[in-house]
């Protein structure tokens, strides 16, 4: 497990998947998976 800090910048790249409650998003050079409710709680979307 781990914990992305305040203010990191995620990129979503793939998800929710069929059946679960999560997306692929990278971070820090890493790809990670994230559960959607989290994002949707602690985020904000930046627009390119």
């Amino acid at each position: 497990m781990v914990t992305i800090p305040a203010n990191a910048t995620v990129t979503v790249v793939y998800g929710p998947f069929r059946g679960t409650r999560f997306v692929d998003v990278i971070w820090d050079k890493e790809t990670c998976m994230v559960f959607k409710s989290d994002l949707e709680a602690h985020a904000k979307r930046v627009e390119p």
